[in-house]
């Protein structure tokens, strides 16, 4: 990474590739915390969905949908 290794300012690199210093400093967090690992794309929202509907109700409503 060109910032870590001291080769280039954060302003440049912003300027750069056209993102906010903002965005540049919490990418920068991340890297450091987690390496390249840290700025993969996390999911937004709750884990797991508590409002979902079971398969078997799904296919009744395709089912009843498709007769129509």
């Amino acid at each position: 990474m060109r910032y870590t290794n001291g080769k280039k300012e954060a302003l440049d690199i912003c300027k750069m590739y056209d993102i906010s210093v903002r965005t540049f400093r919490r990418w920068t967090r991340a890297y450091k915390a987690s390496g390249i690992s840290g700025l993969q794309l996390k999911k937004s929202g709750p884990d797991g969905a508590t409002n979902s509907i079971s398969k078997k109700i799904e296919q009744k409503i395709v089912r009843l949908k498709q007769k129509q």
